[in-house]
């Protein structure tokens, strides 16, 4: 075949040698003698072609983009990595420079390839209460989409843990959703703002074209839509509804209800004189809200029902960020923090479980050491009883005694974690403060604990003598 404009025609210059011919066709490999030329120039065949930064592919799904898309995301986030020193810098600090270097790269074109992508069927399933798989199978599914394996790799790098953590503990401590949920909101927006387009422009009618053939990208969104539940009433109906945020019947209108229609107040005749039309209304923070709601059921059910989470379980009674992130400025000791209390540490009760050591034998070996004793070596053991760490611990409770005023409410018997929870809505300044510095001197002693743990276990592989009474 050949195009019919040749170059320089009309005083139109194509650019043959960047010029490339996609076939999209299922039987493409039956129709590969085909040729296609501009003039003299044979167009060359490729698999896909880069578009406005998208990478289209000949088999029509955007998987491909969104891989291309991924490792451009990441080769700025090893940039980022080896620029910045994180440890000078706040959490809240790292995860704006993602959002503002990392994140748009991640999400560019997100409205064209979100409808594309197949977790919208298990998240709009779960949404509506129809779904066949487990909360804890839906978050698998959420964190190994290629966009969401970027997010928790500069996730867990801020909080300074192991790639092994739990995605869990991340996502909670942190208190950020998936990235999906953002997608699925700027496709949502966008497809407000192509609803409301002139009908005679281009991309008005290539969607009412979507919406007649139920083609791919309407039909990934759709599924979505139908969260709303004005999307599947009625014009009528979904009028009441939205005016009295009730609806008495979903196919009958009030006999005396007003519509507007171009700015004019126009009276709705009763029922049987007329056939409502379907209203394909949909309100997006509405949507967006219930599916954010859904996801943070799915994370608390997932806590509850990991054993690896057990103390985590008991300090997190609700998916937000925590307020320590940003409290404890020096970087180590906020790192043994959140170490501890997502389970991302060295303690035995964690190795043990990466080797698959019975949680019995999981013990605490300086307790057998210097007392014979079997104890496992979890985190409320090493915080609160090990002694090990009875000078430090002893010194902790003395800087603590000074808080324990009738202002500060401070339990010295309580778990010693339990004290880094701290209310994200303050209703007293002063002691909102002392609370913050609380916190900044138990996340000191957890990095004093940790460094002489590791001091006592080096001595230990070079076979050092040990001191039985530490300071």
């Amino acid at each position: 075949a050949e195009w019919p404009l040749r170059p320089g025609e009309w005083g139109i210059e194509i650019n043959t040698d960047k010029t490339k011919l996609i076939k999209f066709n299922s039987n493409y490999e039956m129709s590969r003698n085909s040729q296609f030329n501009i003039g003299n120039h044979a167009l060359e065949e490729v698999d896909s072609y880069s578009y406005l930064g998208m990478d289209l592919h000949k088999s029509g799904s955007f998987a491909p983009a969104r891989a291309s898309l991924k490792n451009k995301a990441m080769r700025a986030l090893y940039s980022l990595k080896g620029t910045v020193n994180k440890s000078k810098l706040s959490f809240r600090s790292l995860t704006t420079l993602f959002d503002s270097l990392i994140k748009p790269i991640l999400m560019y074109g997100a409205p064209i390839y979100t409808p594309d992508m197949h977790i919208l069927k298990y998240i709009a399933n779960f949404a509506k209460n129809s779904s066949n798989i487990s909360h804890t199978e839906l978050l698998r599914k959420i964190s190994q989409l290629v966009g969401e394996k970027t997010h928790l790799h500069f996730l867990k790098w801020a909080l300074g843990v192991n790639r092994k953590t739990t995605n869990v503990g991340v996502w909670g401590e942190s208190g950020r959703y998936p990235l999906v949920y953002e997608c699925i909101n700027l496709t949502l927006k966008y497809l407000t703002r192509i609803k409301n387009l002139q009908n005679d422009s281009l991309v008005s009618l290539a969607f009412k074209e979507q919406v007649k053939m139920d083609l791919d990208w309407y039909r990934g969104t759709k599924q979505i839509l139908d969260i709303d539940k004005k999307f599947q009433m009625d014009h009528v109906a979904a009028f009441n509804h939205h005016k009295n945020n009730t609806c008495t019947s979903e196919h009958s209108p009030c006999p005396e209800a007003f519509v507007l229609h171009k700015g004019l107040k126009t009276k709705i005749p009763h029922h049987s004189l007329m056939t409502p039309n379907h209203s394909s209304r949909f309100t997006p923070f509405i949507i967006i809200k219930q599916l954010k709601q859904n996801f943070r059921a799915s994370w608390q059910a997932s806590l509850n029902s990991s054993s690896k989470l057990d103390t985590y379980s008991s300090l997190k009674d609700k998916f937000s960020k925590e307020p320590y992130l940003d409290i404890v400025k020096v970087y180590e000791d906020r790192v043994s923090l959140t170490r501890l209390r997502i389970s991302a540490h060295v303690l035995e009760i964690e190795i043990g479980r990466r080797k698959r050591i019975p949680r019995v034998c999981r013990t605490c070996k300086w307790c057998k050491l210097a007392l014979g004793a079997d104890i496992i070596e979890n985190e409320s053991h090493f915080l609160n009883e090990c002694d090990l760490y009875a000078s430090f611990r002893k010194s902790l409770r003395d800087k603590l005694q000074g808080f324990s005023t009738e202002s500060s409410l401070i339990d010295l018997t309580d778990d010693i974690l339990m004290l880094t929870n701290i209310s994200t809505e303050p209703t007293n300044r002063s002691l909102h403060e002392n609370r913050c510095h609380q916190v900044r001197i138990i996340a000191r002693f957890a990095s004093r604990c940790f460094r002489h743990r590791q001091k006592l276990y080096a001595q230990q592989n070079t076979r050092t003598p040990i001191a039985l009474n530490p300071t």
